[in-house]
């Protein structure tokens, strides 16, 4: 595991990299980390060789269309799997735990519906932000802040953690109709809170992030 400090980076350095040696490149990112309810979202991409799309972005500057389409790009184009944990296995562990948990997942995923060429083929794994180690790969897995504007690979999993997630959310909220997941998809707005106050918590919500808001929890 190695963590760069992304200053020295230039845009998809690793990318170009992995793709002259005609190998490729997985980005992983997560979703959800900082949210009071719902589960977190991790997801894993390899973005074809060559790759320039201009929607390939941090999906935190993109808007839902300009995402949706991006997603739609990459459901034809790349490859790419998802790890989710729910709110009952964050509390049991941590949030750190959970998103190294969720990431795993992800990649062993994508493993199991790529080919075993294309397996091969990984030159390596770049991560945005988080120190992971992974027993069931055996090549570099490089951690660098921002990794959403240094590298599409990481950009391209940050949208598709993000639509998936979001798409559960607005799920959630036919079920959770009080709380109005659908706009703020679990963050701690002043909606978010009022919905709590009226309602109560609910199954979906982590209990660990609202413990010193609600002495009763």
């Amino acid at each position: 595991m190695t963590l760069l400090c992304c200053t020295v980076l230039k845009k998809d350095e690793f990318e170009r990299q992995a793709w002259e040696n005609n190998q490729f490149l997985v980005g992983i990112d997560e979703v959800g980390r900082g949210c009071l309810a719902g589960p977190l979202v991790a997801a894993c991409c390899i973005i074809p060789i060559g790759t320039e799309c201009p929607l390939l972005k941090d999906s935190k500057t993109l808007s839902e269309l300009q995402r949706e389409k991006a997603y739609a790009w990459l459901a034809a184009h790349a490859w790419f799997s998802c790890g989710i944990i729910d709110s009952y296995c964050i509390d049991q562990s941590s949030i750190v735990a959970a998103t190294k948990k969720a990431m795993v997942k992800s990649v062993n995923q994508l493993f199991t519906i790529i080919s075993t060429q294309q397996k091969n083929s990984i030159a390596g794994i770049v991560v945005d932000a988080v120190q992971l180690e992974m027993q069931s790969f055996n090549g570099s897995i490089i951690s660098f802040c921002h990794g959403e504007d240094y590298s599409s690979s990481i950009a391209a999993a940050s949208i598709v953690a993000k639509v998936t997630r979001d798409r559960l959310m607005k799920n959630i909220d036919c079920v959770f109709p009080s709380y109005g997941f659908a706009s703020h998809k679990g963050y701690g707005t002043a909606k978010h809170y009022a919905g709590i106050d009226t309602t109560d918590i609910s199954i979906i919500h982590r209990k660990t992030f609202l413990k010193n808001k609600y002495n009763s929890i």
